[in-house]
This record gives structure tokens, sequence and C-alpha cells, in this order.
């Protein structure tokens, strides 16, 4: 096309577009009656001619020939109304026109500026979209030069300063790189914004992610090397606040990350003028800071000291840099030796990073004076742990350089004793530090310390620190590619030198091999074993027959010579050495079964041929032969848990299993726990917890009381001779072992099944077998009830068992209500209902009645009744902490909540002596309620009002309510309680009103007619002149500081009033808080407000006798806050 064509195309064009933008056809509706142009009158057809012409411009454009003037000034048009367009949802058309503005400026048309500022108005409202691509935002950086013809010290351009500062915390710009090239260019646009972009992201930096931070730090930097001039001083005044800011922040997360903000502009220290600038920027500060008084800022000032260390100008003087450095090694030194823990720490850790760090640059001598000060004397700092793990962590650094390696292998080793210091903080770090080591070939990690000195760690250590040194010690004792021969001799070195070290490292080893070789090394172990058994009883016989020859020879020597032969000294030592190879043996196989156990669930799919070989090995048969071998039945005895241990991971044996069961009912009360724990496990894991709880629930059946009773013996007959005969009518039978009706046993077994989540899980898998559980325990609480009603103990079942099955009982329930909720709510609420009917009011009675039978002594009757009494009142809390736990987990319904509610009133009410015990549940159950809040604050704010106005006067000052408190303060809404307490504080008061005001009170006027007002002025200083409720709810005030000026607000807003009785509870109040506030330490600056304000109020208000009195008494009030001597005997000072 022509330039003569394109001439007449642009002048149509124009004289098309001028009237359509003129009267922004392209938004208003269809208008009627003007003929001829009722088509473009339309909103879409004048879109459609605007797109045309759009479309005609870019085309032109994309070929970069020359444009006439009447394309420029349709462009110009387009670009005015670009805003009204896309408002109008024309969205296609105002990104055609915005991408032909675009084009114009970066081709560098005539009048660029023209087309430049809607459009980058245009394409900020596009970046800052929450739809944005990225793409919009590469179109923004694009025209970010177009920023530098805008007059922003115009007030029309605020919005676009606003949108500006908006990308600095747009994340779809931070997470462009085209968009952080834009926001480092806004630092060269105008001078005074940036300031305002340095207060938008400082801001943003205590709530961001750090990666949002390590963005930030990025743009300062790239900020400060692309700028020059006025632009780069103002950056380098940002950075300097943000370094100020952080060494006097308060807020650790703030300080580092700051820290992270700078860390790129230490990263690039070699760059041009980085150097020197840190050194500008922090002179005026860092030294001031590292010598504040205060040790957060000093410790602060250290962190960022060590982060940009060495502080110098590379381009000075030689002679400048070095005293600069020396300067900079004084003051580390002072650190080192700074009084604070918290500033020493950061010291150790900054110094050893230094020296890895410029190891080259740092002189030999004080090298060796830093090093030798932090490991001779802060590596045994007795003030602070925190400082000895550092000296590790340090020196843990200082492996990075190897130059230091020399210097530490001689050094090092003085730090041995500390493998066994006190703090377990400082013991994992020394392990870790030896980790460190262990993979240096200069240094032996023990060199450092000695393996006896780590296996007596393993064995006592916490379970943290052993996972450290497991690691650390993995490849010494179990070298995976070592035959297993090797593996072997390690294992029983260990074993040897330590055995419950031992226990304790392969218990953990599967984390750190292959588990092909903890599979290897477990039939090793396996085998071994069976040939220490066998050597093992082959010695044991020898032993005997020798223990018979030396008897038969001592024998003879006796009869000849005399006992001159020590016989218990030859029995101790005999008995030690076997006792020795017995413990070995145990940690053995004890050994054997945690390898095996790890290395089980470790054979899956993927290697179930390993699986296969090593169940080959591992059989119920063998492991019975195993136990078989042994001889020694105090040997034997402590094996048995371990076989049982590795039984329990075998697949299923029923043979073995009627065996336990029949162990398991043969153990008495007296079984130690490891006995019958090993034998549950294993029953459980073979699927036979059914039989298990068969059993306890037959034993627990009260029913069988009479079998378990010795039988009389039968009546003998004489015969006619005189002689006694048997009389056979009696037929013989077995009596069943006493072992299988062995009820405390068995409930000891049931609770620790409860207590163990893993048995426990699978117990209630059995729902079926637990219902008889149920059922035999439910009918020892008929037993509570017949010994709570009848008064007499019951035959067979003394007190402390049936406690302890009530005790059982409520345990089942709260479980069973926890696995399912809806189904068992109703067994709690039976027995919270059983407790408030039968238990509750038994404990509230004032006598027990006399027990029916021969009367005995009086000394016996009050044996009884105290039994009687500690029984019932043991029975009550069991239940009521049963209610408790329940709303304490949430778990409890309407029903059960207002029940328990119920059981508190009946306490707190009637049964005094259940209270001291009772408080901290039922302070608990109401913190639970307001913790909810809802409807439930309401019944919480009564139940807790009802406790403090019912309990006794002996056990209010224990009921404790800080929880709820602290609930209240974080939610701001402690007038919920504190209204209600200074309505019942103020209520008592009444008891002690003046005759004047009790008068007034009765007449029902608000003022007093009396002239003497000397007793109206005599006001109350001591928590003791006040009732119980009040005393309590005044000292609670002094207490918490939010509750203080809770109450304040309290008693100004009541203050407001003219009734003489308001006026004068409030001031006794308020002269007891400020008589006791020294000794609480209160601040009574809201008290000191509250009487200002009222006093100014009556002060305006005159003529009533009520005002006047109320002025004398505030008055007196506003003298107890200056004058520490107005109490008259009470010499106490309030400030």
């Amino acid at each position: 096309m022509t330039q003569q064509d394109l001439r007449g195309l642009g002048d149509f064009l124009l004289e098309q577009v001028t009237p359509i933008v003129r009267d922004a056809t392209f938004v208003q509706p269809e208008v009627e009656g003007i003929e001829g142009k009722a088509e473009l009158q339309r909103p879409q057809d004048a879109a459609s001619m605007l797109q045309a012409a759009c479309t005609v411009i870019r085309c032109v454009l994309k070929d970069k020939s020359p444009v006439t003037p009447s394309f420029q000034h349709i462009l110009v048009s387009l670009h005015d109304v670009l805003i009204d367009i896309a408002n109008a949802r024309h969205s296609t058309l105002a990104d055609e026109i915005s991408q032909a503005c675009e084009t114009w400026w970066l081709q560098g048309r005539p009048d660029k500026e023209q087309v430049a500022p809607v459009t980058l108005f245009f394409l900020l409202v596009r970046a800052l979209d929450t739809n944005s691509r990225a793409i919009d935002i590469t179109r923004l950086c694009a025209m970010r030069e177009a920023l530098t013809v805008i007059d922003f010290q115009h007030p029309s351009t605020n919005r676009l300063k606003n949108l500006l500062l908006k990308c600095y915390i747009h994340p779809n710009v931070l997470h462009n790189k085209a968009g952080i090239k834009f926001l480092v260019y806004l630092f060269q646009v105008y001078l005074p914004m940036v300031d305002a972009l340095h207060q938008t992201m400082k801001a943003q930096m205590r709530t961001c992610t750090k990666h949002i931070v390590n963005i930030y730090g990025e743009i300062y930097f790239r900020a400060w090397r692309a700028a020059q001039g006025p632009f780069r001083l103002r950056i380098e005044s940002s950075v300097q606040d943000l370094m100020d800011t952080g060494m006097k922040a308060a807020n650790n997360k703030v300080v580092s990350l700051i820290q992270k903000v700078l860390t790129h502009f230490y990263e690039k220290k070699m760059s041009n003028g980085v150097d020197e600038t840190l050194c500008r920027l922090y002179e005026p500060i860092i030294w001031r800071y590292l010598h504040a008084a205060n040790a957060k800022v000093r410790r602060n000032a250290a962190l960022f000291f060590f982060d940009a260390f060495p502080l110098m100008d590379s381009e000075a003087p030689q002679r400048i840099v070095d005293e600069a450095m020396q300067r900079q090694f004084s003051q580390i030194k002072e650190l080192l030796k700074d009084p604070s823990d918290g500033v020493r720490c950061i010291a150790v850790l900054g110094t050893c990073t230094a020296l890895a760090s410029y190891w080259e640059l740092i002189p030999t001598a004080t090298t060796q004076y830093l090093l030798n000060y932090i490991i001779s004397d802060l590596a045994h700092d007795k003030s602070s742990p925190s400082v000895r793990a550092a000296v590790f962590h340090g020196l843990e650094k200082l492996l990075a350089q190897y130059l230091s390696f020399e210097v530490l292998k001689v050094l090092l080793p003085s730090l041995q004793p500390l493998i066994h210091d006190s703090s377990d903080r400082v013991r994992q770090s020394f392990v870790q530090l030896l980790t460190g080591v262990k993979g240096l070939s200069d240094i032996k990690f023990y060199e450092i310390v000695p393996l006896p000195h780590l296996l007596h760690r393993l064995a006592v250590d916490s379970p943290t620190t052993t996972v450290k040194i497991t690691a650390l010690l993995a490849s010494v004792y179990v070298p995976y590619h070592k035959p297993t021969v090797s593996l072997l001799r390690r294992c029983l070195l260990m074993l040897h030198e330590n055995f419950k070290a031992a226990v304790v490292f392969y218990k953990q080893i599967h984390e750190h091999v292959p588990v092909f070789t903890v599979c290897k090394l477990a039939v090793a172990l396996l085998l071994h074993l069976k040939q220490c058994l066998h050597s093992f009883s082959q010695k044991q016989e020898e032993k005997k027959n020798s223990k018979e020859k030396e008897e038969e020879k001592r024998k003879e020597k006796e009869k000849e010579k005399g006992t001159d032969v020590s016989k218990l000294e030859e029995v101790q030592g005999a008995d030690d050495e076997t006792q020795l190879t017995g413990e070995g043996l145990v940690a053995l196989l004890e050994v054997t079964k945690y390898l095996f156990q790890r290395a089980l669930p470790l054979c899956t799919k993927e290697n179930a041929d390993l699986r296969k070989k090593l169940l080959k090995f591992f059989t119920v048969e063998t492991l019975i032969a195993l136990s078989r071998d042994v001889p020694d039945r105090q040997v034997k005895g402590a094996m048995m848990p371990h076989i049982l241990g590795i039984m329990s991971a075998l697949p299923q044996h029923a043979i073995s299993a009627k065996v336990l069961l029949t162990k398991l009912r043969m153990m008495s009360e007296d079984t130690p726990e490891i006995e019958y724990d090993s034998v549950l496990r294993c029953l459980f894991n073979w699927k036979f917890q059914v039989e298990v709880l068969r059993m306890i629930a037959e034993v627990f059946d009260t029913r069988e009381d009479a079998m378990t009773a010795s039988p009389s013996p039968p009546k003998k007959q004489k015969s006619k001779r005189g002689k006694k005969v048997q009389d056979e009518s009696v037929p013989k039978s077995k009596p069943k072992p006493v072992v299988e009706h062995n009820r405390p046993f068995c409930l000891r077994l049931f609770n620790f099944i409860l207590c163990d989540e893993e048995l426990r899980h699978a117990a209630f898998q059995a729902a079926e077998a637990m219902i008889p559980v149920a059922k035999s325990l439910i009918s020892y609480t008929e037993l509570v009830q017949q010994r709570i009603v009848t008064e007499d103990e019951i035959s067979g079942t003394p007190d402390n068992l049936l406690l302890s099955f009530l005790t059982t009982y409520c345990k089942l329930l709260i479980h069973q209500l926890g696995v399912c909720p809806e189904q068992d709510a109703q067994g709690v609420l039976s027995l919270l209902q059983w407790g408030l009917m039968v238990i509750l009011p038994k404990a509230s009675a004032q006598e027990t009645s006399r027990t029916k039978g021969k009367p005995g002594s009086h000394k016996h009757r009050e044996k009884r009744v105290h039994a009687m009494k500690a029984f019932v009142q043991c029975a009550g809390e069991l239940v009521f902490v049963v209610g408790a736990d329940v709303v304490s987990l949430g778990l409890a319904g309407e029903k059960i909540r207002n029940i328990v509610g119920d059981m508190i009133r009946h306490i707190v009410q009637r049964n005094h002596d259940l209270v001291p015990s009772l408080l901290s549940p039922i302070s608990r159950i109401i913190y639970h309620w307001f913790h909810i809040g809802g409807d439930l604050t309401e019944v919480a704010l009564k139940t807790l009002m009802d406790v403090v106005k019912d309990l006794p006067e002996d056990d209010l000052p224990t009921f404790s309510v800080n929880d709820i408190l602290v609930l209240h303060a974080a939610r701001n809404t402690l007038p919920i309680v504190s209204e209600p307490f200074l309505d019942l504080a103020m209520a008592q008061l009444d008891e002690v009103l003046p005759e004047c005001l009790k008068a007034a009170v009765e007449e029902g006027a608000h003022d007093y007619s009396t002239e003497d007002t000397g007793r109206l002025c005599a006001l109350m200083e001591d928590f003791d002149e006040l009732l119980p409720q009040s005393s309590y709810i005044m000292q609670l005030t002094m207490k918490s500081e939010l509750f203080f000026v809770s109450i304040a607000q309290q008693l100004k807003t009541r203050m407001q009033t003219d009734y003489a009785v308001v006026l004068w509870k409030s001031l006794n109040l308020i002269s007891v808080m400020l008589c006791n506030a020294s000794s609480c330490t209160q601040d009574v600056a809201a008290i000191q407000d509250c009487l200002l304000g009222v006093v100014s109020k009556h002060q305006a208000t005159t003529g009533s006798k009520a005002t006047k009195w109320a002025g004398r008494n505030q008055r007196r009030t506003e003298q107890q806050l200056l004058h520490p001597h107005c109490t008259g005997t009470r010499q106490k000072k309030i400030f």
C-alpha cells in the first residue's frame, strides 16, 4: 500500500473514530430518532469501528513503515479513552489499544510520551489483578521507562503511586523475574518515592515469608548497584535504616529477616564498592550498639557485626586497613568475654565462622588466642549450657577450613570430659562435632573421645542423643561391606564391653544400614546364641559336678582339720560368675530380638525372598527349643520375655498361644510387668485378644466369688467304735486353682491393656469380647452401692479392691466414649447420674448410720465410720473426675454437661470434704466451657459464680482461675468475668454498710439525711476487712494486671452515679486496692484515671450531700496515691 493510500485510509478512520471517542458512543445505549447514524450509535458497532482502526494501526506499526499524522491522532485518542473502554467491558479492544501504544513507545515513534501515561496505568492494573499472567508483568516491565515522563509531583498521580507501592506486596509481581526488574527500576524514577518504597518493604518484612524477604534483599542490592548520585545515597540511607532497626529489634524473627535482606550485600563483598559501602554504613551505629547497656541490643549488633566481618575499605591505605582489623579483633575478644550468655554464644559462632572464612587473613597469634580461649574457657562455661553447646557448633563450622586441622588435632582431645556434660544439649552438640570429624582423614573421632566413653553415653543417655551416637558408631560396629563373621565379632565385642549400650545401639541400627545387613546379622546372632546356650549348659553341668566333688572333699577336710574354709565366699564367687554369663546371654538375645523385629517389617514385597529366608531360621519351634536349653531358672526367666517378643512378630501359632494363655492364667499379683507384657503382646499380635478378654471377664465375674473362698471341711462322723470316718456321701471334686480367680492380678492386667495404646486398640477391635468385661465391672458398681447403702464391708472384696474396680470401670467408659461417642455416652451418663443420686448425697451426710450386728467398742465404731467416710469420698472423686475428663476431652453432650454442672453445685454446697481434691477438675471444666464459647459461655459463667459464692472460706483461696482470666484476656472479653465478680464484691459490702446508708437504702433515697459523715470517710484498707468472697476477688485483681485494669474500668463506670451507696462501695474497694498495690507491684494508673474522672464530674456537680461526701472520700483516696503515710497506722508506700 502506497503512502497516498495510507494517508487516505488514515483520514477516513480519523473521521469515523473522532465522533465515537468524543461522544463516548461505545458506552452509551442506543439512541433512536437520529437518522443515518443508527448503526454507529450502538455500543457494539462503535467498539467494532474502534477495533478496526486499532487493527490497522497495529498492522502499520508491525511493518515499521512511516505513519501519517492521522494514525497518530487516532492512537492518541484511543489512548485517552483506554480506561473508559476497559471499564465498558471491552477487554479485547482495550488490550489491543494497549499493545498498539506499547509498540508505538518501544519503536520510539514521534510524540511517544502522549501514549504512555494511561497505557502504563492500564498495565499496572492488569499486573496487580489476582488472575494476572506472566505476560502482563513482562509488558509492564517493558514500559518501565515510560515512568520518566510522568510528573509525580502532581496530585493526579497519587493513585498511580499507590499502585506502584502495591507492586511490592503483590506475589505475582514478586515471583516474576520481569517483575523484580521493574521493582528495581522504580528506585530510580522519583527520589522522594524511594522512602515510600523502602517503608512498604520494611512493613512487609514482619509478616512475609523468608522467600519474599530474600527477594526484597535482591531488590535492595540490584537497585543500589544500578542507582547513581542522590538515588544511591537515598538507597544507602534505607539500608542503614534496616541495619539500625535490626540491631534495636526485640523480636528475633525481625532480626533474622533483616539479616537475610542484607545477606545479598555480604555475598557480593568482592564486587566493586560493596566493601566500602558496608564499612561506611555500619561505622556510625555498630560500634555504639556493640557497647550498649542492653544485652539484647549487644546480641543483635554482634550478629550484624559477624555477618559483615571484616568491615574494611579495600581501597584504603594499608595502615588504615590494619587499624580497622585490629579494632575488630579487639572487639571480638570483648564479645567473647561479654557478661551476657546470649552475646557469648553469638560471639563463639561468629568467631569460628570468621576463622573458617578468613584463616589466612587473621594473624596466627590472634587465631591461637581465640581458639585457646574458646576451647579452654568457654567450653567449660559453668554459667550457661548454651555457651558450651555453641562452642561445639562453632568448631563444627571451623572444620570447613582444612588449614585448621593441625591446630584442632591438638586442642580437641581436651574436650573429652564434656561428653559427660550435665546438659543434654551440650552432649548432642559434641556428638554432632564428632560426626563431622568422622569424615576427616587427618583427625580421628575416637582420639578425641575413646570408644568406652561413647558406649557409656549410649547406654545411659537420652533417646535423642543415642540416635546421634548410633549414627556415629554405625560404620565402626556394622560395616555392611564386611563379611558376616566380622559383623558378628564386632557385635560380640560391643556386648563384652557394654551390653546395655549394645542393646540400645542395635535397637536403632536399622536406620543406618541396609535391611539385608540387619537380616544377616540377626540370623548370625541366633545361630551363635544356640552355640552359647549349649556351651553354657555344659559349663553349668561341669560346675555342678565340680561343686559336688569339692563338697565331698570339704567335708572330709572338716572332719580332719576343722572348718577353715570360707563357704560363703566360694558360693558367692560362683554365683557372680554365673550371673555375669547369664546377663551376657540375655543381652545377646535382646539384641537378636530387636534386630529381628526391625528387619521383618522392612522386608517388603520387593525383597520377599529375604523375608522367607529370615522366617526359615526364626520359627516358633526353634525359639521353644532355645528356651529349653537354658538350665538356669533365673537366666531362663530373664530370657523368656525376649523369646516371646520374637515370637510375637512371627505368624500365628495356635499351640503356643494356648500354652501362653495357660501361663497367663497361672500368673499371680506379684508377677513382674515385663513377664505379662511380653505374653500379652504375643497373644494380641496372634489375634488371641478375645480369649484374653474372656479370661479376664470370667475372673471379674462376681458370681464366682463363692468359688474363691476355701470350702469348709466336711464333717467327720464317729463310728460305733468311736473312730472318726469321712462322710463318703460328699463327692470328691478337684478344686480350681485359686490363681484362676486372682482378681487383683487380672485387674492389673486389664489396666495395663487400657494404658497401652497398641494393646488397647487391638482390644477395642474385639468389641464383642469387651462387653462381658464391661458387664462384670458394672456388677462391681453394684457392690460399691451395696457397701455405701448398708455400710457393711463386702465379704471377700476389700474396700481398696472395690475402688480399684470402680477406677478401671471409669477408665473403660472414657476409652469407649472416645472410640464410639454416640453409642457409649449412655454408660457415662448412667455413671454420673448414679454418682449424683447415690454417692454424693451419702458423702454429704453429717453422720453415718450405725452398722447392724453386735455393738463393738466405741473405738471400733469410729474406725468403721472413718473407713466408710473415706470410701464414699474416694468413690465420689472417681465418678466426678470421669465427668471432668469427658468434658475436657470435648466428648460431653448436653445431658452430660447438665449433670456435671449439678454435681459441681452439689459438691460446693454440701460436700465440703470433697472440695479440696476436686477444685482443679472444677476449674478445668469451667475453662473448657469458656474456651468453647457460644451458648456455653453463659453456663460457664453461672457455674463459676456459683462456685465462688458457695465455696467454704478455707478452700476459696486455693481455687485458681488464672487460666480463665488469661483466656479472656487473649480474646479481649475480660468484662464477661470482671463485671459479675465486681457485682458480687459490691453486694457483699451491704453487710458492712453504715447505718446512715442503710436508712437511705430502706427509704429508697439516693441521698442520706444525716449530717455525720465521719464514719463514711473511714475507708477499708486490708483484705481481711472484707468478706471472704470479696477478699478473694480483690486478691485475684491484684495478681493479674489485665484483670486489674478491667475492674478499674468497671469501677469508673459505676462511680458516674450520684447514688451514695454505690460510691461508698466503690471507694472502699479502691482503697483496698491502693493500700495493697505496692505488695503486688501493680500499676495504679488505671485507678488514678478512674478517680480523676469521677472527681472532675463531682466538682462540676453541686448541692447534694452525696456529692460533697463523695468528694471528701475521693480526695482522701487520692492522697493514698500521693502520700505513703496517709493510712494512719499502716505505714505502707504505694509507689
